[in-house]
């Protein structure tokens, strides 16, 4: 990849941290595009504000993925899932 991983992370990181400073903005959630950059800049810097997607973006990424005919298939691994985004619950599962 061209971009460094994690690179667009810190960017959003120190921009929101400044912000943050100047306006003392502190939100209790904060609405994003599935972008996991800001997932993870809202983690660094607003740790107890809840994330939230939006539908639209949630929806067009389901649409976009269901609509290639060969889907990947990476195993999900709850507990990587969880090491990375602790609000993940690595018991959440299908009812039976």
């Amino acid at each position: 990849s061209a971009v460094d991983q994690g690179k667009g992370t810190k960017a959003l990181a120190t921009w929101t941290i400044c912000l943050k400073a100047a306006y003392d903005i502190n939100p209790t959630f904060v609405h994003v595009d599935k972008d996991m950059a800001e997932i993870s800049m809202t983690q660094q810097v607003w740790r107890s504000a809840k994330i939230s997607l939006c539908w639209w973006h949630l929806r067009r990424a389901v649409r976009t993925r269901l609509a290639n005919g060969k889907l990947a298939t990476t195993t999900y691994n709850a507990e990587r899932a969880h090491t990375k985004f602790d609000f993940i619950n690595v018991g959440f599962g299908p009812v039976a």
